[in-house]
């Protein structure tokens, strides 16, 4: 039967027009649309022959896990574990969907001086990355707790005046899922810090190094410490960007509601490739079985699937899916169908939304989790995409047109029975022909924000460089400043 939330969708979408169109498209199913699996075998007997595959290798794995309880003993195994079944904790798709969420937004390396260089792309060719990442399993096995620190205890110089990487997130990452995400559940980090913002590995000498664990983003901050003896850091930026540097806002002197890493371009300014959106069907016509094509990996059976057409937007429904495409730029997604499982963390939700995404066949460019929310019920995930080594945003009149209201490039809710809403500004960035120089300075982006405020000043919470695209799909390099802590932003155009 039709789920009665999709029709009230869909009622609500025609209830001004008195077409009829839909209700033509979208019958409700009756008996005869009613299909059974021993009715496809009947109707297509050639299909028998995949049956009795599967039934050979069930029998097949049946001996074999017979021969290991008999001679080995109990065997930790099952069908979701094998299949790496999304919702199977010891899966291979669910662990490699929740990997990911230990990548950071951006790999900072000191030079010294209070300068750092980035990398946001390519993290996996990143030695200083790599060299981090094992660090961090090192805390995990056999990481020794050396001290932890609030507010103004934090040695910040101490951290961050020498040779130092950083991974910096943007958000507050919970320890749990952080420690899921290297396939742990030890409490050795969740133990003594509940969530960060960012991580520092620092070395003393070569045989003693630290990793801390901060929150920079809490009131007071805190940190904790771990010393590592066995893991060498790599503190070499080979492949990072040279022609951007980024300082530190507590060792500039620079004030901010929070620490931040700050963008200033060195003498010369910045060299930077302008990235150029494209639609995923950006080379074939805008027809129905094109937009099949982008849309049929959302459903689990597509043949019954019905579709309509009405002015630029696709929609594609099942009795319980949802699936539009319209203006060339927008997906969006929704399901009414409850899983037989309970998502009951922040990093089964997780898994689950990489895991969802990854059916999206037009998403192609890297991307990184800037925030989340959990209102009780559901969590919601907001990611952007990163081209190059900048964060991607969509601009103020884009994220507020009537059929996206977006903040974020990408935006999925997870409730606690699986289902799932998605909404994506589906576009994909590849390098532009123009290769302009930039003069950037923060000090720039503050005196934007005086002139534009004069007679109120906001406080800053964040200041980031991003590349901005608007509703005609140019883009542009801005500066971008959290001003509230209702994630309200405010953005000024870098002057070439």
């Amino acid at each position: 039967m039709r789920s009665e939330y999709a029709d009230v969708f869909y009622a609500q979408k025609h209830k001004n027009t008195k077409n009829t169109k839909f209700q033509k498209s979208f019958p409700r199913p009756d008996k005869n649309d009613i299909i059974f699996i021993g009715d496809i075998m009947q109707a297509n007997r050639p299909l028998r022959w995949v049956k009795n595959i599967l039934i050979l290798a069930l029998s097949v794995l049946c001996v074999y896990q017979t021969q290991r309880l008999w001679f080995d003993g109990p065997v930790n195994i099952s069908i979701t574990s094998i299949l790496g079944l999304p919702g199977a904790r010891s899966g291979v798709i669910y662990q490699a969907a929740l990997a990911g969420l230990s990548r950071p937004k951006r790999v900072l390396v000191s030079e010294g001086g209070n300068v750092f260089l980035s990398r946001s792309h390519g993290l996996d060719a990143a030695e200083p990355y790599l060299a981090a990442r094992k660090a961090i399993e090192e805390v995990l096995l056999s990481g020794e707790h050396a001290a932890s620190f609030t507010g103004a205890e934090i040695g910040w110089a101490g951290y961050l005046g020498g040779r130092s990487v950083v991974f910096d997130y943007g958000y507050s990452l919970p320890a749990t899922a952080f420690t899921a995400s290297f396939g742990g559940s030890q409490t050795i980090i969740s133990g003594q810090i509940e969530a960060f913002d960012m991580i520092i590995f620092t070395a003393d000498d070569e045989d003693t190094g630290r990793v801390v664990f901060a929150d920079s983003l809490s009131n007071p901050p805190r940190a904790v410490e771990f010393i590592i003896r066995e893991t060498p850091l790599i503190f070499r930026a080979d492949g990072f960007v040279r022609s951007l540097h980024f300082s530190f806002s507590i060792l500039s002197g620079t004030l901010f509601a929070n620490p931040v890493f700050m963008p200033q371009s060195p003498m010369g300014g910045y060299i930077y490739n302008l990235p150029r959106p494209r639609g995923p069907l950006d080379n074939s016509i805008t027809n129905t079985q094109n937009v099949s094509r982008l849309l049929e990996p959302f459903f689990d059976n597509f043949d019954a699937v019905r579709h309509e057409y009405s002015e630029g937007e696709f929609i594609f429904a099942d009795a319980h899916t949802i699936a539009r495409y319209m203006d060339g730029y927008y997906i969006e997604y929704q399901s009414w169908r409850s899983a037989d499982k309970t998502i009951d963390s922040f990093e089964a939700a997780y898994a689950e939304a990489v895991s969802f995404m990854r059916k999206d066949i037009s998403l192609t460019n890297e991307i990184y989790l800037s925030r989340y929310e959990y209102d009780g019920s559901s969590y919601q995930f907001y990611f952007d995409y990163i081209f190059r080594d900048l964060p991607i945003h969509m601009d103020d009149r884009l994220r507020a047109l009537p059929h996206m209201g977006m903040d974020a490039c990408i935006e999925i809710t997870v409730t606690r029975n699986s289902r799932i809403r998605y909404k994506r500004y589906a576009m994909a960035f590849t390098d532009g022909r123009r290769l302009p120089l930039a003069n950037i300075s923060y000090q720039t982006a503050f005196s934007d924000l005086e002139r534009q405020n004069a007679e109120d000043v906001p406080e800053v919470l964040s200041l980031d460089l991003v590349y901005q695209v608007d509703m005609l799909g140019e883009v542009r390099l801005a500066y971008r400043m959290e001003v509230d802590e209702r994630f309200n932003y405010t953005t000024f155009p870098v002057r070439d």
